[in-house]
């Protein structure tokens, strides 16, 4: 048997198992607030919910199930870095800003509700700054020579 295929940088593997055990989270956690806000917006109480409220629901339901999608690609995506799949480079290059604009749109909605809400606290900011340093090292990981070529990139 002749391959000629390079063995996996150890940091790759980890950087893969990172990436899919934080997709499978993402994919529990997220399908708890889609319940969730499906249970409210399915509730008598809904009707009569202030107005923002009824705004805020839909849009946060909606950023839901774009962060599942999302997630479900990141597990794929770790998939194919584990594997050495060429497809998975772009794929985790480009699906990896997706959390952090997803997080930045929760937080612009709970700071945007009506200060008698009193919400402003409940929006997630301290996820953006380690959001954004993970983003960066797995760029600058993924953007060494070794992990391109194991990956067969350019």
């Amino acid at each position: 048997m002749n391959d000629t295929r390079q063995k996996r940088p150890t940091g790759l593997s980890i950087v893969s198992v990172l990436w899919i055990l934080w997709g499978v989270l993402n994919l529990f956690l997220v399908s708890l607030y889609v319940n969730a806000d499906l249970s409210v917006m399915s509730s008598a109480s809904y009707q009569t919910m202030h107005e923002w409220l009824r705004f805020a629901l839909p849009a946060e339901l909606a950023l839901n199930l774009t962060a599942f999608a999302a997630s479900l690609v990141m597990v794929f995506a770790g998939y194919g870095l584990l594997t050495g799949k060429s497809w998975s480079y772009k794929l985790t290059l480009a699906i990896v800003l997706v959390p952090i604009i997803l997080n930045s749109l929760v937080i612009m909605l709970y700071l945007s509700a009506p200060t008698e809400l009193n919400f402003s606290g409940s929006a997630p900011v301290m996820r953006l700054p380690f959001g954004l340093i993970w983003v960066a090292l797995l760029w600058i990981y993924l953007r060494r020579d070794n992990v391109k070529m194991f990956l067969g990139v350019r």
